[in-house]
C-alpha cells in the first residue's frame, strides 16, 4: 500500500521537488486508482492530479519520446 499511500498524500506543493521518474511513477498510480471500482478518492480530484503531473513532466522534458507515448 505504499504507493496507494504516496497518491492518497500527495501534495501539489512537492510537484516542484519531483523528478520525472517520480511525476511517472505517480502518474500511473492515478492512472490505476481513476478505475478502481471503489472511490477512495474522488475522481475529479484523481483527473486534476494527472493533469497537474504531465505539466510538471513536460516542463522537466520537452522533449522526451517516453512523455510523448502517454499523452
Amino acid at each position: 500500500m505504499p504507493l496507494y499511500n504516496k497518491a492518497k498524500n500527495f501534495d501539489e506543493e512537492e510537484l516542484e521537488n519531483m523528478s520525472f521518474d517520480e511525476c511517472y511513477e505517480l502518474l500511473l498510480i492515478f492512472r490505476y486508482l481513476q478505475f478502481r471500482e471503489d472511490e477512495t478518492i474522488d475522481k475529479e480530484l484523481i483527473k486534476v492530479r494527472m493533469e497537474q503531473l504531465r505539466k510538471r513532466m513536460l516542463e522537466l522534458n520537452e522533449n522526451s519520446t517516453h512523455f510523448k507515448n502517454f499523452l
